[in-house]
């Protein structure tokens, strides 16, 4: 099972691909291989931020009831 990577991993590891991607010495095969895989960070990112953006309206509908 693949364990699920922190926000700041995912973060980190799309910084570390957009700065070599913007390497002068980088040819297209390789461009495109980093390409690839920035998209599919920026879907974990994505899903990363869309789980905890539920997991807050989650939360705060927990809090309201519990207010009431």
């Amino acid at each position: 099972m693949k364990s699920k990577k922190s926000y700041i991993q995912l973060q980190t590891g799309l910084d570390e691909l957009l700065e070599q991607l913007q390497s002068t010495e980088l040819d297209i095969d390789k461009a495109l291989i980093l390409h690839a895989e920035a998209e599919k960070l920026v879907a974990e990112l994505e899903s990363y931020l869309k789980d905890a953006k539920n997991e807050i309206t989650h939360l705060k509908k927990q809090w309201t009831s519990f207010s009431l």
